[in-house]
């Protein structure tokens, strides 16, 4: 069984992924612009790591695979981030 903390992070973590990707999908035009500010620095990562071959012009699965791992990874980050806080909280106004 997984510790009840690890628990909260998967759970917050998906819910904020399926709550950013449907709002990628419902603010077509607006989510592009404020995505294509945030993932500026996650691209450059993912072309460092991915091999020079796939790298070709119009590889639209690959800007895929790119994008929804840069959301993955910021949903585990603002997750872990909310989780944190939500903790914080807790502690200080049980007191």
């Amino acid at each position: 069984m997984l510790p009840l903390l690890l628990r909260k992070c998967i759970l917050v973590t998906g819910i904020v992924f399926l709550v950013l990707l449907l709002l990628t999908f419902a603010l077509e035009d607006k989510a592009i612009f404020i995505w294509d500010i945030i993932m500026n620095s996650w691209f450059p990562i993912c072309k460092v790591l991915t091999p020079i071959e796939w790298q070709t012009k119009g590889n639209i699965l690959l800007g895929l695979m790119w994008f929804v791992s840069g959301l993955a990874v910021y949903s585990m980050a603002v997750g872990t981030i909310f989780i944190f806080i939500s903790g914080l909280t807790k502690k200080i106004f049980a007191k």
